[in-house]
C-alpha cells in the first residue's frame, strides 16, 4: 500500500480524488469533506514510493532509445545487407519456339534443350567469395579470375550468364549442389537443330543472338538481352508467330539464401507451330541434283524453284552455294569460317531464287509472244524468214549496218516454231519491228511485263526479295545517261540487254501460262497450329495477277512450249512419265563471252501441278546444263507419285 497505516473512519469513507490525496501535503481544505471529519484524513507518500516508478519508466525509455540508436548507427550495415538478402528474384521463363513442318507433316526443325549457368548478383552482394569462385571454376573448367571478370563486366545487370551450353557433367554437378548455391540458377533454353542444314538453309534461315537494334524493334518486354531471334528465312519472316510470349516468376529469398515462397508466376505462351508448302523430299532431291551437276560442270552457283501453279505453293527452293544453318544457330561456326562466308565472292548467304537478278534470255520470249498476240501485231500464222541474223542499217549513215545474230538460221518461222526452236530473229522483229513491220516497241513490252508482275516484287514470305528490272527509254536516260536505240528493244525482246529478273519471277511467268492466265502469289506458309495438338488452319491462296488475256492466245503460247519438248530445244523431256511444256534459255552477260543457263518447265501439260525453273550461273547453254538437271528432278518427282 502507498498509504500509511492511519485508518479512515468507516463513516467518512467515500471516493477520493487526486486533490484528496494531496490535501495534507498542501494544507488545504477539501470542500467535499465535512470540516469535523477533515482532521481524520491523514494520507501521505514516502520519497521512495514516489521516485521508484519514475525511475523504472526512465530506464525503459533509455533502453529503447539506446537500442534504436545502435540499430541506426552501429548495426546499419549489417541490417541493410540482411534486408537486401531478404529479397525477391525474378526468373524469366522462356517459351518453346514453334516447330516448322513440311506440307506432309515432316518435322524440319527440332528444339534441343541446353543449359546456361546464371548468376544473380543481388543474392550474393554482387560477388562470390574466394572459396565459391575456386569451387565454381573447378566445375566449369576455367579460372576464378575469368569468372570474376565476367561478373564485374556485368555488375549492373540483373543477372550474369557465367557459361552457356553446359555439358552433361557440369549440369549434373551443379544440380546436385543447387542448395549450396542459391545465387546460381540453371536456365533451360532451346537450341534449334535443322533437318539437312545446307539444303534447307535459304528456306528456314536460322536463329542467333539478339542485337540491340532487334531488341528495340521487337520490344524488350518479350526478349532478354542474351535471347535468340530469327535471323533469316522463315525463322525471321515468322518470328512473331514462332517466338511466343515470355513468362516470369518471382521468388522471395531469405537471408539464409533459401527460398521462402513464390510471389507470382506467369507462364510463358509457347510459339505457334507452322506448316510450310515445302515438299521436303523434293527439296532434298533438287538440292542434291543441283549440287552434283554444278560440281561436275565446274560451276559454283545456281538456283532452282518449284511452284504449284494452281495456288502459288512453293514446293521447293534451292540456292547454291549454301551454308549450314545448324552451325550458325548453335554457335559452332568459328569466327574465321564466318568471315570467310561473309566475304566470299560466291555469296552463300544470298538467296538467289528471290534475291539474285539475271537476264532471263529466251525464257522471256513467251511474255513477248503473249503481248504481240493481245495487241494483234501478229497472228499464230504470221511468218518471218530467219537467215540466222537480222541486219539493220543506220538511219543517218546507210553505209553503217548493225548485225543481230541468232543461234542458227531457222528459215520460214511462225510463232509456234519460234517458241519451240527459240528463234531470236522472229522475236527481234516482233519486239522492235523491221522494215515495213511495226513491232511492239519497248513501251508495250514493259507494259505487258508489268501486267505479268515481272520486274517487281511478288511479296513472297521470305526476306531479301529483289525487284528486278524491265528497262525503258526514261530509265536508260536517267540511269545510264544514254539514248535508247532500236538495238535496245531487240535485246529486250529476247530477254537480254538490261532486263533482269529473279528465278522466282521467271517461275511466276510460267505459272501464269500453265494456270491459264491466273497467277497466284508465291508463298511458303501453308497453315498455323493455333492450339497445341490441334489441326493446322490453312492459309488461303491469293491471286497476284489475272490480267485479261484471250484464252486462245494463252493456248497458242502454251502449245509452243509443248512443241519445244516434242520437236524443239527441250526434247530431252520427251521421256518423262507425263507430258510437259518447256523452254530453254541462254542469257549472255558481262562482255557477252559468258552466259547463264536457264530452263523452265511445267507438267503435266493438260493439268499442270508443278512449274520448275533451273538457273546455272555462267552455265552456258540452257539445253546442255540446266535442262538435264530439270529432267532428272521431274523424273524423280513423277516416278515417286507412282509408288
Amino acid at each position: 500500500m502507498f498509504f500509511k497505516k492511519d485508518k479512515l473512519n468507516s463513516l467518512t469513507r467515500k471516493k477520493l480524488d487526486f486533490d484528496d490525496i494531496f490535501m495534507e501535503t498542501t494544507g488545504g481544505k477539501h470542500s467535499d469533506i465535512p470540516e469535523s471529519n477533515q482532521e481524520r484524513l491523514n494520507v501521505s507518500f514516502s520519497k521512495f514510493t514516489f521516485i521508484t516508478p519514475l525511475l523504472l519508466i526512465a530506464v525503459f525509455f533509455i533502453a529503447v532509445v539506446g537500442r534504436v540508436s545502435y540499430l541506426q548507427i552501429k548495426g546499419a550495415d549489417y541490417y541493410s545487407s540482411l534486408a537486401k538478402r531478404i529479397s525477391s528474384r525474378i526468373e524469366w521463363l522462356l517459351p518453346h519456339r514453334g516447330i516448322i513442318y513440311d506440307r506432309y507433316g515432316i518435322q524440319l526443325v527440332h528444339n534441343i534443350p541446353i543449359y546456361d549457368l546464371i548468376f544473380y548478383p543481388s543474392l550474393s552482394q554482387g560477388k562470390l567469395t574466394t572459396k565459391e569462385l575456386k569451387n565454381l571454376a573447378q566445375i566449369l573448367k576455367t579460372s576464378p579470375k575469368k569468372i570474376e571478370m565476367e561478373i564485374d563486366k556485368n555488375k549492373n545487370a540483373p543477372f550474369v550468364v557465367l557459361k552457356s551450353n553446359l555439358n552433361t557433367q557440369e549440369v549434373f554437378i551443379l544440380k546436385a549442389q543447387k542448395e549450396k548455391w542459391p545465387f546460381l540458377k540453371l536456365r533451360t533454353r532451346e537450341r534449334r537443330n535443322y533437318l539437312n542444314g545446307d539444303a534447307f538453309a535459304h528456306i528456314l534461315g536460322y536463329v542467333g543472338r539478339i542485337t540491340e537494334a532487334e531488341l528495340k524493334k521487337y520490344g524488350r518486354n518479350n526478349y532478354l538481352a542474351d535471347d535468340s531471334i530469327g535471323k533469316d528465312g522463315i525463322e525471321l519472316e515468322y518470328e512473331k508467330l514462332l517466338r511466343g510470349k515470355l513468362g516470369a516468376k518471382s521468388i522471395e529469398i531469405s537471408s539464409s539464401r533459401k527460398k521462402i515462397r513464390p510471389i507470382f508466376e506467369k507462364m510463358p505462351h509457347n510459339g505457334a507451330n507452322i506448316m510450310l508448302t515445302i515438299d521436303a523430299g523434293l527439296q532434298e532431291e533438287i538440292y542434291q541434283v543441283m549440287e552434283k551437276a554444278l560440281k561436275k560442270k565446274g560451276l559454283k552457283a545456281g538456283a532452282a524453284v518449284a511452284l504449284d501453279p494452281r495456288d502459288g505453293d512453293v514446293l521447293a527452293l534451292a540456292s547454291l552455294p549454301s551454308f549450314d544453318s545448324n552451325k550458325l544457330s548453335q554457335g559452332t561456326l568459328s569466327r574465321q569460317e564466318l568471315n570467310r562466308l561473309l566475304h566470299s565472292k560466291d555469296s552463300p548467304f544470298l538467296n538467289r531464287v528471290i534475291g539474285g537478278t539475271y537476264p532471263p534470255g529466251s525464257t522471256f520470249k513467251p511474255a513477248v509472244a503473249l503481248a504481240a498476240l493481245q495487241e494483234k501485231i501478229i497472228t499464230p500464222r504470221k511468218t518471218f524468214n530467219c537467215h540466222g541474223y537480222l541486219k539493220i542499217r543506220n538511219i543517218y549513215n546507210p553505209k553503217i549496218s548493225y548485225i543481230f545474230h541468232d543461234w542458227k538460221a531457222h528459215g520460214i518461222t511462225n510463232l509456234k516454231k519460234a517458241i519451240a526452236q527459240s528463234c531470236d530473229v522472229y522475236f527481234y522483229i516482233v519486239g522492235g519491228g523491221y522494215k515495213n513491220f511495226k513491232g511492239l516497241g519497248i513501251e508495250r513490252i514493259k507494259s505487258y511485263a508489268e501486267k505479268l508482275k515481272l520486274g517487281e516484287k511478288s511479296g513472297i514470305d521470305l526476306p531479301g526479295e529483289a525487284k528486278g528490272l524491265i528497262p525503258d527509254k526514261t530509265w536508260k536516260e536517267e540511269v545510264k545517261k544514254q539514248k535508247w536505240y532500236i538495238g535496245d528493244t531487240y535485246h529486250a525482246a529476247i530477254g537480254q540487254g538490261d532486263i533482269a529478273l529473279t528465278p522466282l519471277q521467271v517461275a511466276d511467268l510460267y505459272s501464269f501460262i500453265a494456270n491459264n492466265g491466273i497467277l497466284y502469289k508465291p508463298h511458303l506458309l501453308l497453315g498455323i497450329e493455333k492450339t497445341p495438338g490441334g489441326t493446322f488452319d490453312k492459309i488461303k491462296p491469293q491471286i497476284l495477277a489475272a490480267p485479261h488475256f484471250k484464252e486462245e492466245n494463252l493456248q497458242i503460247v502454251k502449245d509452243g512450249l509443248r512443241e519445244a519438248v516434242l520437236t524443239g530445244s527441250s526434247q530431252l523431256l520427251k521421256n518423262l512419265p507425263v507430258a510437259a511444256g518447256a523452254k530453254t534459255g541462254t542469257a549472255q552477260f558481262g562482255d557477252g563471252s559468258k552466259a547463264h543457263a536457264w530452263f523452265a518447265a511445267f507438267a503435266p501439260y493438260d493439268h499442270p501441278k508443278i512449274v520448275l525453273v533451273i538457273l546455272a550461273e555462267a552455265g552456258g547453254e540452257g539445253s546442255r546444263t540446266s535442262m538435264p538437271i530439270a529432267d532428272e528432278i521431274l523424273k524423280w518427282y513423277f516416278n515417286r507419285e507412282k509408288h
